[in-house]
C-alpha cells in the first residue's frame, strides 16, 4: 500500500498544492513549516515545538 505524495484541494483551497515531506530524499530537505492532518501521523512522529500543528486542515484566515 502506497500514500499520495501530493495532495490538491481545487474547490476549496485552489492555490495550494501539498507535498509530503517524506518524498524527499535530501536530509537537508528544510523542516515542514506547518503540519496538517496530524490525526493520522505515527506516534513515534514527533514535530519541532514551534511547527504548526492542526488536527485536520490549517483553518482559513490564520495568519502565517
Amino acid at each position: 500500500m502506497g500514500f499520495a505524495q501530493t495532495s490538491r484541494y481545487p474547490e476549496s483551497l485552489p492555490e495550494l498544492i501539498g507535498v509530503a515531506v517524506g518524498a524527499f530524499r535530501d536530509p537537508s530537505f528544510p523542516p515542514p513549516e506547518q503540519s496538517v492532518f496530524t490525526t493520522y501521523k505515527h506516534g513515534w512522529l514527533s514535530l519541532p515545538e514551534a511547527t504548526p500543528a492542526f488536527a485536520i486542515m490549517r483553518p482559513r484566515g490564520i495568519d502565517e
